[in-house]
């Protein structure tokens, strides 16, 4: 995946193919949410133990590239709505420039319940020398809500000569705006090692200007400011926004979901000119209640590179699980 073209041409291939597999009569999404938690709905079987496995590689315009591949096995399940379990991952990372590294990581995933309409997702672990992962409470209601916090390393060159990692924490709420609008706001803190404090705002509002054959066009803000510019090595730049027009297609047939999203938009950062920016994504989801599980992804957009010198980033995820 060192070449993000790459990327490009193989989104482009897998939304015209997931496409075309949704016959015209199919049911076509009437909501405007784009979130990924309507999935599918519920399952009312009962909890059962799976295993699955799960794959991610990114690649940017500078060269960095990281791979991840994990293996699950939940020992309670119930569709994606209820798990419990442990995940094995294998990662490398291959900065740019620098020296690639690779790391054995395990998780404890719990995903369930915990009040009428609130609901925990969580894949909490460690690589045997600090806390990773990621959790969220949800209050799936119209008016959605989460809350959420996520730790990573940084993926530079002197991310990981130095140890470094980032911490983000924060909210986002999902706002009806009648039958065929919606506005999405996230704010967010992301703390990295060091001094560096970054405050992150983002907006989405989107509108089904076609229910029926589910398309939806989108507005997409993104705004951060850095208290420490260029601290390391990762792209800090004091001050960043992102303007992305989006037009989303999704459909479903026999309970698979398939979306496709394309955006050309700005973006400037402190002390540039305004560039171009776009994007394009595919994403293909199996219905939650059946005996195996199908989960692929591919993304392309041309924003800043983690080190900063190019503007492109690709990534594939593809994820299997079956109960036993």
């Amino acid at each position: 995946m060192g070449n993000p073209l790459v990327t490009v041409r193989l989104v482009a291939t897998a939304a015209l193919f997931a496409l075309a597999l949704a016959p015209d009569s199919a049911h076509a999404s009437a909501s405007a949410s784009a979130s990924a938690s309507g999935d599918a709905g519920a399952s009312a079987d009962a909890p059962r133990p799976a295993i699955g496995a799960s794959l991610f590689a990114s690649s940017d315009a500078d060269g960095t590239e990281v791979t991840k591949l994990g293996i699950d096995f939940d020992l309670a399940r119930v569709g994606r709505e209820e798990a419990l379990g442990v995940r094995l991952e294998r990662a490398r990372f291959a900065p740019a420039g620098g020296t690639p590294e690779t790391a054995t990581r395990a998780y404890l995933r719990l995903v369930r319940p915990v009040a009428p309409e609130w609901q925990i997702d969580s894949l909490v672990g460690t690589d045997g020398e600090r806390l990773l992962g990621t959790a969220a409470l949800v209050h799936a209601v119209p008016l959605r809500k989460e809350f959420f916090v996520e730790r990573e390393i940084v993926e530079t060159p002197q991310g990981l000569a130095l140890g470094l990692s980032s911490t983000l924490a924060g909210a986002s709420l999902d706002v009806p705006l009648g039958a065929r609008a919606q506005l999405t706001l996230v704010g967010a803190a992301l703390d990295f090692s060091g001094d560096n404090r970054r405050l992150h705002a983002r907006a989405n509002a989107i509108y089904a200007i076609a229910p029926d054959a589910g398309v939806s066009l989108q507005l997409r803000g993104r705004y951060f400011r850095d208290s420490v510019p260029r601290e390391y090595d990762y792209y800090a730049p004091g001050d960043y926004l992102q303007l992305l027009p989006v037009v989303q297609v999704q459909r479903f047939a026999a309970g698979w979901r398939y979306r496709l999203a394309g955006g050309w938009g700005a973006q400037k950062e402190r002390g540039s000119d305004w560039r171009g920016s776009r994007l394009i994504e595919a994403r293909v989801t199996s219905p939650a209640s059946g005996r195996v599980s199908l989960e692929a992804q591919a993304l392309y957009s041309e924003v800043p590179t983690i080190l900063g010198e190019g503007y492109a980033y690709g990534q594939v995820a593809l994820a299997a699980r079956t109960r036993l």
